[in-house]
């Protein structure tokens, strides 16, 4: 996204147009496509790129809502640019955040200070200036300290593993692909018609239908992601992984390979849709896993997957 004005692929600005289209004719409400909608869709937009607003300052929000009233005409043209630009200055911002949260992990926080962490989304504010967003970004900081210590099952060392939560997250947001930032800007309209009419890439469409259908096929594990580490968070009852007996939840799993003697595929810091794409696959085929448990022996784990 170094460039958000570069030509934006053409297959996109058909979905765009025809989302614009079928949300004109076909929603029940036959709202207009106008600038109340755009208006809904400008707030929406940016509560799923900062939804805590650690992020942008009040004066890129201010220069993003310049085009407020602008949404439905850009979404009816097929024109993502607007969108590119929004998203090219949250890397930018969390670039910054990151850079500063490491700075402050470097010294001591005052933990007597009588201070207040709003939790609200809906009361939270942007920070005007660098000075007001390090105050924000201490007390954050201050808070996710305190949730760790009081967790006794943590053995790391608490600033390492903020430092790596926090890069974990930028790495990820610069992990978005153009599908992903089509699909966050075009619910940010759907959604402003009524909150349950979304638009979903392809990867989110087909989970979708497993969903409904209670059926997939692979290994019969939920995954997670804890500071930028895939990790199991359940086994499903009687599915393969259960079955196997090896695999438990907690475990980390580093590494993904296909069949019995395939290359293994490093999956650190690897989205989350992309590790459990590696791991699905056809019954009676094979997977090979690459596992730290939670004691930190390592382990290879072969699995046949089935349907679930």
């Amino acid at each position: 996204y170094g460039d958000w004005s570069s030509d934006v692929c053409s297959s996109d600005l058909n979905v765009t147009r025809i989302v614009a289209l079928m949300m004109r004719k076909e929603h029940l409400s036959k709202h207009p496509l106008d600038d109340e909608i755009s208006r809904r869709a400008m707030d929406l937009f940016l509560k799923s790129l900062d939804p805590r607003k650690l992020y942008f300052y009040q004066s890129d929000v201010d220069e993003f809502n310049q085009r407020r009233n602008d949404l439905d005409d850009m979404v009816n043209n097929g024109d993502l640019k607007f969108s590119y630009f929004v998203f090219t200055r949250l890397l930018k911002r969390v670039d910054e955040r990151l850079a500063m949260i490491n700075v402050l992990l470097q010294g001591e926080f005052d933990f007597t200070a009588d201070e207040v962490l709003v939790s609200d989304l809906d009361k939270l504010t942007y920070a005007t200036s660098l000075e007001e967003a390090k105050q924000r970004w201490t007390k954050q900081l201050k808070y996710d300290t305190l949730v760790l210590k009081a967790d006794k099952s943590n053995k790391d060392d608490i600033r390492e593993r903020l430092k790596r939560r926090y890069q974990s997250i930028a790495k990820r947001l610069k992990q978005t692909d153009s599908n992903e930032l089509l699909q966050m800007f075009l619910s940010s309209i759907t959604m402003s018609f009524d909150p349950h009419s979304t638009y979903m890439a392809k990867d989110d469409a087909k989970n979708f239908d497993i969903q409904i259908r209670a059926n997939l096929q692979g290994i019969g594990a939920q995954l997670k992601m804890v500071d930028g580490f895939t990790v199991i968070d359940r086994l499903i009852v009687g599915g393969p992984a259960e079955k196997n007996g090896q695999l438990k939840a907690g475990d980390r799993i580093i590494s993904v390979a296909q069949g019995e003697d395939g290359p293994s595929v490093d999956v650190a810091e690897m989205k989350l849709n992309d590790v459990v794409g590696l791991i699905r696959g056809n019954p009676r085929t094979v997977v090979r896993l690459g596992v730290v448990s939670e004691n930190g022996e390592p382990k290879t784990i072969k699995i046949t997957r089935d349907v679930v």
